[in-house]
């Protein structure tokens, strides 16, 4: 840094520069750093040659001179683009330095007449002389215009003040009562105070803020007036002030000419400086209570607007989740059937209703500022491995080839949010798969640090510029009127924009009108972890020719691991270690190869271009680990990781003998995760409310059970109250919530209560399953305690039905061609209902209208479950009168 001094040439006082102190090892930017920082800095560089003044400019001085490019450099040029007023100065200045050879520094203006007027700042240094003697000085020039405005606007600012203080001062005594006549016509606190901090001037608000007449105050001692207390806690603001430095706070106030009185002010102290000298400063105070109050209603507000979306989320999520759960049982049930395959179709649509709910509780975190990214170290594997098994069979079911390109840069493990990278190739896969009718849809990840780069490809419809332009805008859809346009919000390219800022990252589009898109995002990556592939040992891939097929087969080569590519399955002889097999040619595979190879400890992954359920063929074993959708390496290093030594999602048995308590008072949700736990192996009891499950554990034991579901809406005692109490008298019991409410808070709240996990309706049966694995206190598999204190409780009973309480005969047509589901639904509906009629019996004796409605919310998810419109009717009806 340079520093000015003044030095006598000619007789006169020149401002110089002193030389600049380098530190011991400066830095010394290139020469293409050095472009970047003047074009930062709008400045360029010159060299003036005195004897024949020759002037050699960098390319950035013309455009700061404002001349044109075909002038050339000379001294005559630099002279005429200086304003017409600073001119002689200008000259005069550096000739004078020039001819004593030291440093300068000068500011002028440009001529108008090369275009607007800018101020420019010159600093010159002379060079050392030449061989020729010439001599010489080299400097810059940059472009201080922005710096001028605000040092005029701060300087007007001050004058402005300066002036009216003087004159206020200079006229005070006789034009005092008209000034104080005006001053007092002004709603907000204004006084003036010495730097004795006695008080000169007070208008009739500081007087009725304090009780005193403004001719009371006067002559008072701030510290008097304020009080001890108020008057340190302001101290540090009235020094600064008394330093010349304006202040501006904001705290609640009591005030003392109205006891009681609590007020939110918002204080000014402005110095009033004359000749340099600090005299006083100026005290302005606003009484901003209703600025306060709208603030908080408009806080209360989004507020509302957070639990309406929450009530929404939870109306909708309830009713999908029997939707999700019995529709996942029997899309088990019915693999590879008709039947099987409308259950799928099922579940697609209820997943797309449930993207839309998350869509727009999403965008209205991010709207509210309240989205925040949750980093921990993640798998990428994992990540693709969620993102491609639920986007495979879409794919599928349009006859696209969805593909992988994985390079072997790409790393294994990061630092960063895995669900929000899930969500951002979901929402590209998804519009990719959606807009794209022929061709194929790929996914291509790279590594170039510090980006991760992933970029989805389609050959579909592609867009226009004009499109383009709109891409990233909330609620827009770019094909809004193209038939393949069917449904959505308009949500999900925003959410992904705005997950991707928040991450630090970006996302370019390159799109052709009936060509393609391509959506290329780049996220930098934390501690990024190579993937060891080769570890993996000799891989067989019996697959059908395609060019996933080779993709994969390159992909692996790439990363080190040895492969072979097999036609049929007695290619792969006693060396492989990993057997991937296509589940199109398991029917050509004899079961007792299949054998062979898991008795030699080989391990095999079946592959499945759609879905995870597929049929095994003849004896096959059923419990091989299905992949759906493309592979990679980092998705094979994934499943032997997760998947292998558990039982697959194709198993039926992956909480074989795992004791499951659940509390769940809606009986179709008891029905689903009967239908979806029972088929895994687990061994279920259920509770109604929370205090019938702290029933069952005291009576039972806490060694009878291995796990908690808990509900968190229900009756009695809530899901929150139910863990609370579960951690005091069965602490080693885990205890999973089970919600429909979508929000972190919730989530919050559960962790608080002591739940280790937390399910979100409608439930997943694979993330079910895992959660209740996660934190089950014995394996699956493991032996049953044979103690009579640990016998797992027996399953709840399934009552017969007593009376009829709705419209039969509906429900008869409606399930005919499921007779035993409605038994099952009437059966778990049964034990329900004295308590049903209890509580609205309760409800109506002590005129508990939040009861009431309660109570009636509970029946209406049962009646829309049960397909009774009528009871469903009458039971919203009671809500809303409730």
């Amino acid at each position: 840094m340079t520093t000015p001094i003044s030095q006598r040439c000619n007789g006169r006082l020149m401002p110089v520069l002193t030389e600049p102190k380098l530190a011991p090892a400066s830095f010394i930017p290139t020469e293409e750093g050095l472009k970047m920082a003047l074009a930062a800095a709008q400045a360029g560089i010159w060299e003036w040659h005195l004897d024949t003044n020759l002037h050699i400019w960098s390319g950035e001085v013309w455009p700061l001179y404002g001349l044109g490019r075909e002038i050339p450099a000379s001294h005559d040029a630099w002279l005429y683009s200086i304003h017409p007023d600073d001119r002689t100065h200008v000259r005069q200045t550096i000739s004078a330095a020039s001819q004593c050879r030291v440093p300068f520094e000068i500011e002028w203006r440009t001529n108008p007449a090369f275009g607007s007027v800018r101020w420019l700042l010159s600093r010159g240094q002379p060079g050392k002389p030449q061989d020729n003697g010439q001599a010489t000085y080299t400097g810059i020039v940059m472009d201080i215009t922005a710096r001028k405005r605000a040092e005029h606007a701060v300087l007007k600012l001050t004058e402005t003040l300066e002036e009216r203080v003087r004159e206020r001062t200079a006229a005070l005594s006789e034009h005092e009562r008209l000034l104080q006549n005006i001053l007092d016509g002004v709603p907000g606190l204004i006084g003036y105070w010495g730097k004795d901090l006695y008080n000169r001037f007070a208008n009739r608000s500081y007087g009725e803020w304090f009780a005193m007449t403004p001719q009371e105050l006067r002559n008072k001692h701030v510290k008097e007036l304020l009080g001890a207390e108020l008057f340190e806690l302001n101290r540090p603001h009235i020094e600064a002030a008394l330093q010349g430095q304006r202040q501006r706070f904001e705290r609640q106030l009591k005030v003392p000419g109205q006891p009681g009185e609590v007020r939110h002010a918002e204080t000014h102290y402005l110095p009033d400086i004359a000749n340099g000298v600090v005299q006083g400063f100026l005290v302005i105070v606003f009484d901003i209570s209703q600025i306060k109050q709208a603030e908080l209603a408009a806080e209360a507000a989004n507020q509302a607007k957070s639990e309406f979306l929450a009530n929404i989320s939870h109306e909708v999520r309830t009713p999908l989740n029997a939707m999700f759960g019995l529709a996942q049982v029997g899309a088990r049930q019915a693999t590879s059937t008709p039947l099987g395959r409308t259950f799928e179709q099922i579940l697609d649509s209820a997943q797309h209703l449930l993207t839309l709910v998350n869509d727009v509780l999403d965008f209205s975190k991010i709207e509210s500022g309240k989205l925040s990214l949750h980093y921990e170290r993640i798998n990428l594997g994992q990540v693709l491995d969620h993102v491609l098994t639920l986007k495979a069979i879409r794919a599928q079911g349009k006859g696209l080839p969805l593909v992988v390109h994985e390079s072997a840069n790409v790393p294994q493990y990061f630092h960063g949010d895995a669900t929000r990278i899930s969500q951002i190739l979901l929402n590209l896969l998804s519009n990719a798969i959606k807009f794209t009718e022929h061709g194929q849809v790929s996914l291509s990840l790279d590594y170039v640090a510090p980006d991760l780069i992933m970029a989805v490809k389609d050959t579909g419809l592609g867009m226009s510029a004009d499109k383009l332009a709109q891409l990233f805008k909330p609620f827009v859809q770019v094909h809004g009127n193209h038939p393949l346009q069917t449904g959505g919000t308009g949500l999900g390219l925003a959410i992904t924009k705005r997950l991707i800022d928040l991450m630090r990252g970006r996302i370019d589009v390159q799109s052709t009108a009936g060509q393609g898109t391509t959506f290329t995002v780049k996220l930098p990556l934390l501690h990024p972890e190579a993937a060891q592939v080769r570890h993996l040992g000799q891989i067989a891939l019996l697959a059908k020719a395609s060019e996933q097929r080779d993709v994969l087969h390159q992909a692996l080569l790439a990363r080190g691991a040895p492969v072979h590519v097999c036609d049929e399955l007695a290619e792969a002889d006693d060396t492989t270690k990993l057997l991937i097999i296509d589940a199109d040619l398991l029917p050509d595979c004899a079961a007792g190869d299949i054998t062979h190879h898991r008795q030699q400890g080989h391990t095999i992954l079946i592959n499945s271009p759609a879905s995870t359920a597929i049929a095994f063929p003849g004896s096959i074993p059923d419990d091989l680990p299905v992949l759906a959708g493309p592979l990679s390496p980092l998705r094979l290093l994934n499943a032997i990781k997760t998947r292998l030594g558990h039982p697959s999602s194709n198993s039926t048995h992956r909480l074989e003998g795992i004791r499951i308590l659940a509390a769940e008072d809606n009986p179709v949700n008891r029905l689903v995760l009967q239908q979806m736990l029972e088929q895994e192996g687990a061994i279920m009891s259920f509770a109604f409310d929370g205090a019938h499950a702290l029933e069952q554990v005291r009576v039972q034991g806490p060694a009878s059970f291995d796990i908690v579901l808990c509900d968190i809406q229900m009756p009695v005692m809530d899901g929150y109250q139910t863990a609370q109490a579960l951690g005091h008298i069965a602490p080693s019991l885990p205890v999973i919530g089970l919600t429909a409410h979508a929000f972190d808070t919730a989530k919050q709240q559960a962790r608080r209560a002591g739940m280790v996990g937390y399910v979100t309706k409608p439930y997943m049966l694979d993330t079910l399953v895992d959660e209740i694995k996660r934190f089950a206190r014995r394996r699956p598999g493991d032996p049953i305690p044979t103690d009579d204190e640990a016998q797992p409780a027996a399953n709840a009973p399934e009552p017969s039905m007593q009376q009829d309480i709705t419209d039969w005969q509906a429900m008869q047509q409606y399930f005919q061609s499921q007779p035993q589901l409605l038994d099952k639904l009437i059966g778990m509906l049964t034990p329900t209902l004295s308590g049903i009629q209890q509580e609205l019996e309760q409800a109506r004796s002590e005129r508990n209208m939040d009861a009431l409605a309660k109570v009636a919310h509970n029946i209406k998810g049962t009646a829309l479950n049960l397909h009774t419109p009528e009871l469903a009717r009458l039971s919203v009806q009671t809500q809303e009168q409730a």
